[in-house]
C-alpha cells in the first residue's frame, strides 16, 4: 500500500466513523428511512456532478442493461440495505455500540473471500476470525438483562456489516472487471440505491432542512461527505488493495465511532463492551495482516503457473 492509497485508507475510516455519532443526531427529528434516503441522495447528486463535470474520468464503458443490474445489486447491498439497518439499528443501539459491530466487515470479508473470490485464507486470518466473533459476542452479551429489542437492533447492525463485506465482494467481481472508472461505478450504485429507497417513500426527503441547524446539518454531511465523498474512495481502494484488506478501513472506523460516543455524546456502556471492542481490534488486527500461509501459497501458484 503506498503513501496515496494509505492516506485515502486513513481518510476514509475517520469520515465513516464519524457517520455513526451523525446518524445518532439525525434519528433525533428523522426516521430510519428517512436518514437513509437523504445519504443516498446526498452522495449521488454530489458524485453525479463530480462524473457529469469530469467527464474524462468516465472511463468508455456500454451502459449494458446488465452493467445497470450490477449496478443495482451492488447499491443494494452496499448501501440500501446496510443503510437502512444501521440507522434503525441505531434507535435502540448507542453510536459507539454501532461503530464497534460494524466494524467486523473484514472478518466476514475473510470467511467470504476465499469462497467467492478465490482469496486464501491462512492459518492466521483463521484465528483472527475465531478472535474476533468471539469479541462479537461479549459486544452482544446475551447472557445480561439488555431488553430483546436492543439485542435485535445489534444484530441487524451486524447484518449490515456482513453485506458490506459482500459489497467489497461484488465490486470486485462483477464491477471492477468491466474497466469503468471509479467514479463511474460509485455514482451509478449510490444513485442506484437512492431510486430503491425514494421508491419505498417518494415524499420522505421532503423534511429536511426543517428539523433545526444540527439536525439538518448532520444529516447533508451524512450525503456529502459520509455517503458521496466516502463511496468514490472505498471503490478505489478494492480497485488497488484485496477485497479482505480493503475492507479492513473499517478497523479506524471502530476507533473513531467508539470516541466519538464516548467523549462527545457521553454514552454509558458497559465495562464489557469494552473488554468485546479489545477483543474485536485484536481479531481485527490478525485478520487484517499478511499472512505467510497466504504468501507461500501464491508462490506455489505462480511458481508451478512459470513451470
Amino acid at each position: 500500500m503506498n503513501r496515496k492509497t494509505l492516506f485515502e485508507f486513513l481518510f476514509l475510516g475517520v469520515i465513516w466513523g464519524s457517520s455513526y455519532s451523525l446518524i445518532a443526531v439525525s434519528l433525533e427529528r428523522f426516521s430510519p428511512l428517512q436518514v437513509a434516503q437523504v445519504r443516498l441522495l446526498g452522495g449521488a447528486l454530489v458524485l453525479v456532478a463530480v462524473l457529469v463535470s469530469n467527464g474524462a474520468r468516465r472511463g468508455k464503458i456500454a451502459w449494458s442493461a446488465k452493467f445497470i443490474a450490477h449496478l443495482f445489486g451492488a447499491g443494494l447491498v452496499s448501501t440500501a440495505l446496510p443503510y437502512l439497518l444501521i440507522s434503525w439499528g441505531e434507535t435502540k443501539a448507542p453510536s459507539a455500540v454501532a461503530g464497534m459491530l460494524g466494524a467486523t466487515t473484514p472478518i466476514f470479508a475473510a470467511v467470504l473471500a476465499p469462497i467467492i473470490l478465490k482469496e486464501a485464507l491462512g492459518a492466521k486470518r483463521k484465528v483472527g476470525v475465531t478472535v474476533g466473533l468471539v469479541g462479537v459476542i461479549l459486544i452482544f452479551h446475551p447472557w445480561s438483562t439488555q431488553s430483546l429489542g436492543s439485542i435485535i437492533a445489534e444484530g441487524a447492525i451486524v447484518l449490515a456489516a456482513l453485506l458490506y463485506a459482500v459489497s467489497f465482494i461484488y465490486l470486485k467481481r462483477f464491477l471492477i472487471p468491466t474497466g469503468a472508472s471509479s467514479l463511474t461505478i460509485a455514482a451509478g450504485q449510490i444513485t442506484a440505491s437512492a431510486l430503491m429507497l425514494l421508491a419505498l417513500d417518494p415524499m420522505g426527503p421532503g423534511v429536511v432542512l426543517h428539523a433545526g441547524a444540527r439536525v439538518d446539518l448532520s444529516i447533508l454531511t451524512l450525503g456529502i461527505v459520509q455517503t458521496g465523498f466516502a463511496a468514490l474512495l472505498s471503490t478505489r481502494l478494492v480497485r488497488q488493495v484485496s477485497a479482505t484488506v480493503s475492507s479492513a478501513v473499517t478497523y479506524l472506523i471502530a476507533v473513531v465511532s467508539v470516541a466519538e460516543g464516548f467523549f462527545f455524546q457521553h454514552q454509558k456502556l458497559e465495562l464489557v463492551f469494552f473488554v468485546g471492542a479489545v477483543v474485536v481490534m485484536v481479531g481485527l488486527f490478525i485478520t487484517s495482516g499478511v499472512d505467510s500461509t497466504t504468501i507461500s501459497a501464491k508462490k506455489a501458484k505462480a511458481s508451478k503457473t512459470s513451470s
